[in-house]
């Protein structure tokens, strides 16, 4: 049999051995003589396996002066049989000091004891810490004797087995010495079972010798980023991860019939937090976790939050780079494309998907039939009410994913949650809140209902306040659905002890002492245990021993070494050490970020302003020195302490300077940014603007900057950044900047009271302030149009229809159109009877015929008569027939434009409401609908004529039932607009119809009716309609 598989037998027999002598009764063993009986596993004959052993005491008579068991002596007794059965026999044979004879079956005068820490084999200069503890009188009578007997240890080294075997046989037989006693020396059959389980189970690390010290130290995994190391100390933690992950999974497979349309089943979701301080390890165990979950086939979406970074784009970014893994997967697997696709396209209109494209660019890569037909993305839609631009994303996210969910197990692992901010958590737990109550696609079935839904966050719970909006929004999906914590705190010193004797290979008797210093001084924190062994290692303060073949170090060397800042001053200690040229670069890094893309690198080399560093060339360098992470083309810190430490170690002068050069550096590269890198330039510039000195050109150049950014930003959505950029832009602006700087003042001005208005969470005050500055500075009446509608906007969205309808009035006036400000019922029976006439007999093939309007003063005023009543069927109802009316007067005039449809509707509500002739009002009704169909914005039109035509006009012809379903595809449209107080009427409508007309399926009725309660809390949409 090769030596090597001997070994392993011999491991599996020992082991089996001490097994067994641990579980007989203690009073039965004799320490002298004891049989062995193996049972062995002969299936293969050249490589045999231990399965069990026996004992069998010889002498079991009573013994009085026999006393208790004597653990020491049932390890010195081990210790003769694995001399043997390591041997092979071979030790038979050894000369015994001063009897001339060979050992035999009687064993109780032998002394073979001998301690591998006692010998020669350490380098010179490395103090044995199990030598500096030998007790002082006996150490020297034991090492003259040693010098004149064998050595168990060399005799077993020199017949090719590992030192851990040596070690393991000279420890036990050490265990019998009264008159030497060693730490390294055996005291219990418990670490000698423990030590075998680890020759067995960890072949690699503890059953094959070292030579090569790189070997040596590349084993220890503290110098490379391996997700395959192993995790100590949180056993039950996976395990709670592990059975969420199965549990989601198992209601997947076991319950086919959930849906997927917000019917009364239950989707399969979960959630599971895991909690603790920074370095504790909680971003492992999300990985860990991860990994398994993407070898079982789920879709993993990993998003780890930064502090510099926008949340929401993270969030976005994420998912794009998930579904680029997947590229090869659903090439090959056209059904489930098949069904992702359906439900987009089935869910979203032209505008929509292209948006989603924008955001998510590998959504078009891995579904070409979706974006492939649409070209460029439209511009920004700004909706009829504050916030529609972040409602429609937000919507956009929840189809998105739940076409995904529904086909597929998705888990969202969202990493560092203690960095997100409120709009972007909002978004995730809303989804996962309401995830069975999206309606997606009706009447389309998905998948069959075999997807579902998994969120791991991780957060530092001592840097969140118990009032901190992520525990709101954890406290909102508790209500939800099933939520778990799990808490991760520090490692005991036995988990830091096991960590230790992994990572050096090492018995854990024999790192017991380092650990427990380790574990002192880092109290049990995972990721200062791994940064204090990498700087006694850096410090040679523990080493690889070559003669030895192993670690080797000194207690009270290690002991004395002196920590009083923690992790920090081991960082900052660490990269004093490294070449100033390395530091100089990982601090252009940390200025960038806790991450920087290659192509980022190559931009700030190639410019006039080059640092004089060789960015480039220098971090693969970082990489290697375990400074840095390399995925594809993106270097990031291993860590935010390091990337932190860092940071600190630029003097604070000289960092604003530092952020400046960069952002120039970019600036300089005009023409070659993308949006990426004017992002990142306009960051650089924020950070440094407020403490530095900076001319009046520098100053417009960087507002100018800052607009640009903020334009990139609303076009990808990113609208929290957005208001960012351009507000900082118009902190630039200096006082007398509307005569200085014009141009650049309006724009900044515009886009800051559009994205406000847009996003929904910018200050109300501010913006109002904004559009009166625009108004009052504005050199020509066409600069105030823009300003004007936002502000009618804004005016109609807080419910101030009164100001809104007379700041339309006044626009139209200066635009030509003049309507009365008193409306009487003849002027309104006239006006209708005008309407009718000019309508008769009209169908949609002759509206077809007529031109585009392209007269930019008619388009404007056609803008404000369609904004005007809309609130006007709230508040003056009256002006509706007059308005409308003008409106189809002027696109007969001067031709068709989609607010002509518009009018058209309302004229029919006018008819209908206030004329009492449904029939006439319902046929010019239904010619705008058809007209609709055939629009590019078909979504925004029928959005906003939920109330007028669909709710109203439509109803009186056409059965209710024919009606309810068109309300499902209503609300859908409604959210992609994010107009989301027509997405509520369409729900409502939907519901009220269906107790109108005895909607058989009550169980299914009544869960509708819950998930509009449910949406109207979570929106404050509807307060018109309860009101009246």
């Amino acid at each position: 049999m090769p030596m090597g598989v001997y070994i392993e037998s011999a491991v599996d027999l020992a082991l089996a051995l001490t097994e067994r002598i641990i579980q007989i009764s203690v009073q039965d063993i004799l320490a002298d003589n004891i049989i062995v009986y193996v049972s062995n596993s002969l299936e293969n004959q050249l490589c045999p396996r231990v399965t069990s052993a026996d004992v069998l005491a010889i002498d079991c008579s009573p013994n009085e002066n026999r006393g208790d068991f004597d653990q020491r002596m049932a390890c010195h007794a081990l210790g003769k049989l694995f001399l043997l059965l390591f041997s092979r026999g071979a030790s038979r044979s050894i000369p015994v000091l001063g009897s001339g004879q060979t050992q035999g079956p009687q064993f109780r005068n032998i002394n073979l004891g001998a301690n591998p820490m006692n010998n020669t084999h350490y380098d010179e200069g490395i103090t044995s810490p199990a030598r500096k503890r030998m007790i002082g009188s006996k150490k020297v009578a034991s090492r003259t004797t040693h010098e004149r007997s064998v050595s168990a240890s060399s005799f077993l080294s020199d017949l090719g087995l590992p030192i851990s075997v040596c070690r393991l046989v000279s420890d036990l037989l050490d265990a019998g010495n009264h008159e030497f006693s060693s730490n390294s020396a055996f005291s219990s059959l418990e670490e000698v079972q423990v030590e075998l389980s680890q020759m067995k189970n960890q072949k690699a690390r503890f059953l094959f010798d070292r030579t090569c010290p790189s070997k040596a130290l590349k084993d220890t995994g503290l110098f490379q980023n391996n997700d395959d190391n192993p995790i100590f100390g949180r056993d039950s933690e996976l395990d709670i991860l592990t059975n969420a992950v199965e549990q989601i999974s198992n209601q997947s497979s076991g319950d086919s019939q959930h849906s997927v349309n917000g019917s009364n089943n239950i989707f399969p979701k979960g959630a599971v937090f895991v909690t603790g301080r920074s370095g504790s390890g909680k971003s492992t165990l999300l990985k860990r976790t991860m990994n398994k979950c993407r070898d079982e086939g789920w879709f993993v979406i990993h998003c780890k939050f930064d502090k510099q970074a926008d949340a929401l784009m993270t969030i976005f970014k994420a998912l794009d780079a998930s579904l680029m893994c997947l590229t090869s997967n659903f090439q090959s697997c056209s059904p489930l494309s098949d069904t992702i696709h359906r439900s987009l396209m089935s869910s979203m209109d032209i505008e929509s998907i292209n948006q989603l494209c924008q955001i998510v660019p590998n959504l078009a890569c891995i579904f070409p039939n979706i974006a492939k037909p649409f070209g460029k993305s439209s511009p920004v839609l700004t909706g009829r009410a504050i916030g529609a631009g972040r409602n429609r994303l937000d919507y956009l996210f929840h189809v998105l994913i739940k076409s995904i969910c529904s086909t597929l197990r998705l888990v969202f692992v969202l990493d560092d949650l203690q960095w997100a901010d409120l709009l972007s958590i909002t978004v995730v737990s809303t989804f996962f809140g309401t995830v069975d109550q999206t309606l997606i696609a009706p009447n389309v079935n998905l998948g069959g209902g075999s997807g579902c839904v998994l969120l791991l966050g991780s957060y530092r719970d001592n840097e969140v306040d118990s009032d901190n909006f992520l525990m709101t929004q954890i406290e909102y999906l508790s209500l939800c659905m099933r939520v778990t914590f799990v808490s991760i705190g520090e490692l005991s010193k036995e988990h830091t002890n096991e960590m230790l004797s992994s990572m050096l290979c090492l018995p854990m008797r024999i790192t017991s002492s380092l650990a427990t210093i380790v574990h002192q001084k880092t109290r049990g924190n995972a990721m200062f245990v791994k940064e204090f062994l990498k700087f006694i290692i850096e410090k040679h303060t523990l080493q690889f021993s070559v003669k030895s073949r192993q670690w080797v170090w000194d207690d009270d060397v290690i002991d004395l070494i002196s920590i009083s800042d923690g992790v920090a001053e081991l960082l900052l200690d660490k990269l004093r050490m490294i070449p100033s040229s390395l530091l100089e670069v990982l601090k252009v890094a940390a200025a960038l970020g806790s991450q920087v893309e290659e192509r980022t690198l190559k931009l700030l080399n190639d410019n006039p302003l080059a640092f004089g560093l060789q960015l480039r060339q220098s971090l693969p360098l970082a990489v290697q020195e375990g400074f840095m992470e390399k995925a594809g083309p993106v270097y990031a810190f291993s860590h935010d302490s390091l990337r932190t430490a860092v940071y600190n170690l630029i003097p604070s002068s000289e960092r604003n300077f530092l952020h400046k050069k960069i952002g120039t550096s970019l600036m300089l590269r005009w023409n070659d940014l993308d949006s990426v890198h004017i992002f990142l330039a306009a960051d650089q510039m924020n950070l440094c603007k407020d403490e530095l000195e900076l001319s009046s050109d520098e100053r417009v150049s960087i507002a100018g900057l800052q607009l640009l950014a903020g334009k990139h930003s609303m076009k990808s959505s990113s609208f929290e950044s957005a208001r960012l950029y351009i507000e900082s832009g118009v902190s630039l602006l200096q006082g007398n900047h509307w005569e200085s700087n014009y141009s650049l003042s309006l724009e900044l001005y515009e886009n800051s009271a559009l994205v406000s208005f847009i996003d929904g969470n910018g200050n109300a005050d501010a913006t109002l302030k904004r559009l009166q500055s625009i108004l009052q500075h504005a050199r020509t009446f066409e600069d105030t149009l823009n300003a004007s509608i936002l502000l009618s906007k804004f005016l109609g969205s807080r419910g101030n229809y009164a100001d809104e309808i007379r700041n339309c009035l006044g626009i139209l006036s200066n635009l030509g159109e003049n309507f009365p400000t008193d409306i009487d019922s003849t002027l309104m029976a006239s006006t209708i009877e005008e309407t009718k006439q000019l309508l008769a007999n009209i169908t949609k093939e002759q509206i077809s015929q007529y031109p585009t309007m392209n007269n930019p003063s008619k388009l404007n005023a056609m803008k404000f008569m369609s904004l005007l009543m809309l609130y006007a069927v709230a508040y003056k109802p009256s002006l509706m027939p007059i308005v409308s009316s003008r409106m189809i007067k002027l696109s007969f005039q001067f031709g068709f434009c989609d607010d002509s449809l518009l009018g058209l509707a309302m004229a029919a509500y006018g008819i209908v409401n206030f004329g009492n002739d449904i029939m006439t009002g319902y046929r010019i009704g239904k010619v705008a609908e058809l007209l609709i169909e055939e629009s590019q914005k078909k979504q925004i039109l029928r959005s906003r004529l939920v109330t007028v035509w669909y709710g109203h006009s439509r109803m009186f012809v056409e059965p209710v039932q024919v009606s309810r379903e068109k309300f499902i595809e209503l609300y859908n449209q409604s959210m992609l607009c994010g107009d989301l107080e027509n997405a509520m009427y369409s729900r409502l409508f939907y519901c009220n119809i269906g107790l109108h007309a005895g909607k058989t399926d009550l169980f299914y009725l009544l869960d509708s009716i819950f998930i509009l309660i449910a949406k109207v809390k979570i929106h404050m949409a509807l307060k018109h309609y309860i009101f009246r």
